[in-house]
């Protein structure tokens, strides 16, 4: 058996070992008991808020880190008062403050929830300018895509980073879209975009070994994340 050979078997048994896979891989699977919360009557507007262009240098105003204890996360517009973010990303908190690329900060309150599909929502307390338009598509295989958010710190909000659909995978029951592009801690809960900056997904984990990234990261299906907590 050569090094090259070796290396794969060795790779394999890690993957197959489902402690290494907790270690390296960062989701809302390690949630045992899944709680739910939803607010009857969630139905997504767009109010007076308008479409996101196309334009990268324009998706930093639907782009918004999110911070809850002492962790941040990333999250994004859906509504004129309305933000997508994962779970893991507000842990138990009920109240959260938000910070928009632009730099002002509001206030936000926790309304709906799903622990084991790891996605929340949040109500702001401001009337936001734009919003992206979601699609509940899952993209092919070889698509383009986007991801948006606030890796590692949010000295680095906003930051977008380029790659493509790579697979479709499913763990536990759960379907996600896997994609080389670029996502670190701190992208959790950030949005996958297309080309026309249409959101098709939600950054949720990445596999990483010693810290560093392997071009291996998973989303949430935008559309699995909006059923999971009865958003229409």
């Amino acid at each position: 058996m050569d090094e090259g050979d070796a290396f794969t078997q060795a790779a394999r048994h890690l993957l197959a070992d489902n402690k290494f896979r907790d270690i390296v891989v960062r989701g809302g699977e390690s949630v045992k008991d899944t709680t739910f919360k939803t607010a009857d009557g969630i139905v997504v507007t767009p109010g007076k808020a308008t479409k996101m262009s196309a334009k990268p240098d324009e998706w930093k105003d639907g782009v918004v880190t999110v911070f809850a204890g002492r962790g941040h996360g990333s999250g994004f517009v859906i509504g004129e008062n309305l933000i997508i973010t994962n779970h893991h990303v507000v842990g138990e908190s009920k109240n959260v403050v938000v910070k928009f690329g632009a730099g002002f900060e509001v206030k936000g309150e926790v309304i709906a929830y799903n622990s084991g599909r790891d996605v929340a929502t949040v109500r702001l307390q401001a009337v936001l300018p734009k919003y992206f338009v979601l699609n509940r598509n899952v993209p092919s295989i070889g698509t383009e895509v986007f991801a948006v958010g606030s890796p590692l710190s949010d000295q680095f909000s906003s930051t977008v980073t380029r790659g493509i659909v790579s697979a479709h995978r499913e763990e536990h029951g759960k379907k996600l879209i896997q994609s080389d592009v670029n996502v670190r801690p701190g992208n959790s809960g950030g949005p996958l975009l297309d080309k026309d900056g249409t959101v098709i997904g939600i950054t949720v984990s990445g596999l990483q070994i010693n810290g560093a990234g392997q071009g291996i990261n998973f989303f949430i299906p935008i559309g699995d994340a909006l059923d999971a907590m009865s958003i229409k």
